[in-house]
């Protein structure tokens, strides 16, 4: 190579590495002065040793860390203080939910035992689906009453503890009623099938059914049966089918069945 061609291009190519090394200063104090310090680095940290900037370079890099250090600190503080500020807002949100949760379930123990100032058994009379519907009634009561018992509130406790004693007392009074009920509604449906039916006993608990097709020993398995469910739900403690009125060889049932003041079970 012609030695002035080669020291052309040695010139050329030595002040194409000089722009660049000032190229590079200048593009990172012009990010620096935009604020966009990621890119200013970039910048800097390209500036050679030779570089007459390279002192100044190295300072502002020292202090773009500095900058991005406080940056990310400040950043993992405000992200700490959202966390704490939105735990605190779900805690708020969670008190006055179950707050509401509270003053809601003792207007609803409240109604229930003002309701029995008005509760008329009577209304409970006219059908099997009838007998049910009570029953359910006091099988929702339970549910109140377990509830409430359990409950970390003492006022809801002792709503509780009264709506339980009226619930008993309820009961009490009722259950006997409705087996009377129900035996005089399978004597109204089966008198036509020639079969009599009464209730006896204590609290009217025991169930007895008389007619000549208890003669046969299937038909009183077969309507054992079918009554089961209804038998066990009227607590009956007994149940005596007779082929006929004297009958002294006649065959029973005894169940074993909760107490009229037991709650209903769940």
């Amino acid at each position: 190579m012609n030695p002035k061609i080669k020291y052309t291009v040695l010139f050329f190519g030595l002040m194409i590495l000089l722009n660049s090394c000032t190229n590079n200063y200048k593009e990172g104090m012009k990010k620096y002065n935009e604020k966009n310090f990621d890119n200013a680095l970039v910048h800097l940290r390209k500036v050679e040793s030779t570089d007459k900037n390279y002192k100044i370079a190295q300072n502002k890099i020292r202090e773009i860390d500095s900058i991005l250090f406080q940056i990310k600190k400040e950043k993992i503080i405000q992200d700490s203080v959202s966390k704490v500020e939105k735990a605190s807002k779900d805690s708020i949100a969670r008190i006055k939910r179950e707050q509401k949760e509270i003053e809601d379930f003792k207007i609803q123990l409240s109604r229930e035992i003002e309701s029995f100032k008005t509760i008329n058994g009577e209304t409970y009379r006219d059908d099997v689906s009838s007998i049910q519907l009570e029953i359910a009634l006091f099988k929702a009561w339970a549910n109140n009453i377990k509830k409430a018992k359990n409950h970390k509130d003492k006022e809801i406790n002792r709503l509780g503890n009264t709506l339980n004693l009226k619930t008993i007392a309820l009961q009490k009074s009722e259950f006997p009623q409705l087996r009377k009920n129900y035996g005089d509604i399978l004597k109204q449906k089966l008198w036509l099938e020639n079969i009599k039916v009464k209730t006896k006993g204590t609290g009217y608990n025991t169930l007895e059914f008389e007619g000549g097709i208890f003669a046969n020993n299937k038909n009183k398995q077969n309507t054992q049966q079918t009554l089961s469910e209804m038998l066990n739900l009227l607590r009956f403690k007994r149940i005596n089918y007779k082929w006929y009125e004297y009958d002294d060889d006649y065959t029973y049932y005894s169940l074993k069945t909760l107490q009229d003041g037991d709650l209903v079970e769940l």
